[in-house]
C-alpha cells in the first residue's frame, strides 16, 4: 500500500483518538480492534499485528512500525494511552533502524519532560573507540576523545566529529571517509573499523594478514541498471562485496571464475555474474553495465 504523509499522518490520529480524524468518525470499532489486534507472536513478548508492532516500554505501550522499501524508509511511532504519535519518513532505503533510534530519542525527551536531557546522538561507548587504526597499506586512522565528544581524522585530515547513526554504526561530518556510514566489527578482542572499501584495523600485523586474499581490482566500480538502479563492488580486507545501499551489504564467495555467490545481505546465496570482459554483472534476472563511477 502505497501513501503520502497527509495520510499516514491522519491514520495516526484515528488510532489514537478512537477512530475520529478533524471530528469525524473514519474507522468503526471492528477495524480498530483489527488494527491492535496481535496475530503472529514473535520472540521477547512483540507480537505482530496489521503491519504494527507492541512492545512495552518505560514510555508506555507502544505501537510503531519500522519499514524499509525500495528507495524510501518509514517509521510510525506511537503511545496511544498519552495520545503521541510521531512518523518519520526519509527518501532513502536501509533507514529503518537509523529512523527509529531517532524517533525513539525524540518520544523519550518529550514524554519524560527531561529538559536537562540534551538530544545527542553521540556513540555510546566513546572510549571504547579510542586509539589508533591502521588499514593495509598502513595509512593511519585516529580517533581521540576531545571536549567530551570523539573525533577521528585519517592521516593528515582536519579532525572531524564522529556521530553515532542509529545504533549500527558511526558517520564524521568530514574528512576523507565522510561518505561511508562505519560499522564497527569485534573478532578476537580486535577491533575492526569497516567504512565502504576501507577497513582499519588496531593491529596492523592483523590487518596485513587479512589483506591477503585475491586482488579483485578488475571487478571493483559501480555497476548501473536503467530499471533496478546502481550497485557497488568492492574489494575490503582481501575479500569482494557488493553493496545495494548503506549497510545492505553482501560477502562474495568465489565458486568457480567469475562466478560468485552471496554470503548472508538481503539476497543471501543468490549468484552474481560477472562477464568475460569484466565490463558487465547479471545478478537475478538483470544485467548491470560497469560505470565510470568510483565507489
Amino acid at each position: 500500500m502505497h501513501s503520502n504523509t497527509r495520510d499516514i499522518m491522519q491514520l495516526l490520529q484515528c488510532l489514537i483518538t478512537g477512530g475520529r480524524c478533524n471530528g469525524t468518525k473514519l474507522l468503526t470499532e471492528i477495524s480498530l480492534n483489527l488494527l491492535f489486534t496481535s496475530h503472529n507472536s514473535i520472540d521477547n513478548g512483540i507480537s505482530r499485528g496489521m503491519g504494527l508492532l507492541f512492545a512495552s516500554s518505560k514510555l508506555g505501550n507502544l505501537v510503531f512500525e519500522a519499514a524499509e522499501h525500495l528507495g524510501h524508509s518509514c517509521v510510525i511511532y506511537m503511545v496511544p494511552e498519552k495520545g503521541f504519535a510521531l512518523v518519520a519518513i526519509v527518501n532513502r532505503a536501509s533507514a529503518g533502524d537509523e529512523l527509529f533510534h531517532i524517533i525513539n530519542e525524540f518520544a523519550s525527551h518529550y514524554l519524560t519532560r527531561n529538559t536537562d536531557v540534551k538530544l545527542s546522538h553521540s556513540p555510546a561507548d566513546k572510549n571504547a573507540l579510542v586509539g589508533e587504526y591502521f588499514d593495509h597499506q598502513g595509512t593511519t586512522l585516529k580517533i581521540v576523545l576531545k571536549e567530551g565528544e570523539l573525533k577521528a581524522a585519517v592521516g593528515t585530515d582536519v579532525l572531524s566529529r564522529v556521530i553515532a547513526k542509529g545504533q549500527r554504526g558511526l558517520i564524521t561530518e568530514n574528512g576523507r571517509l565522510a561518505k561511508y556510514p562505519w560499522s564497527i566489527q569485534t573478532s578476537g578482542g580486535t577491533t575492526w573499523i569497516n567504512a565502504g572499501p576501507h577497513q582499519f584495523c588496531q593491529s596492523t600485523h592483523t590487518a596485513f594478514e587479512r589483506h591477503s586474499g585475491k586482488n579483485y581490482d578488475a571487478l571493483v566500480g559501480v555497476y548501473s541498471n536503467n530499471q533496478v538502479g546502481r550497485i557497488a563492488i568492492y574489494s575490503r580486507g582481501g575479500q569482494l562485496y557488493v553493496a545495494y545501499s548503506p549497510w545492505k551489504e553482501a560477502l562474495l564467495k568465489n565458486v568457480k571464475g567469475t562466478l560468485f555467490r552471496q554470503v548472508g545481505g538481503p539476497f543471501p546465496s543468490e549468484l552474481v555474474k560477472f562477464s568475460t570482459t569484466l565490463q558487465q554483472l547479471t545478478l537475478s534476472d538483470h544485467s548491470f553495465l560497469k560505470t565510470t563511477e568510483v565507489y
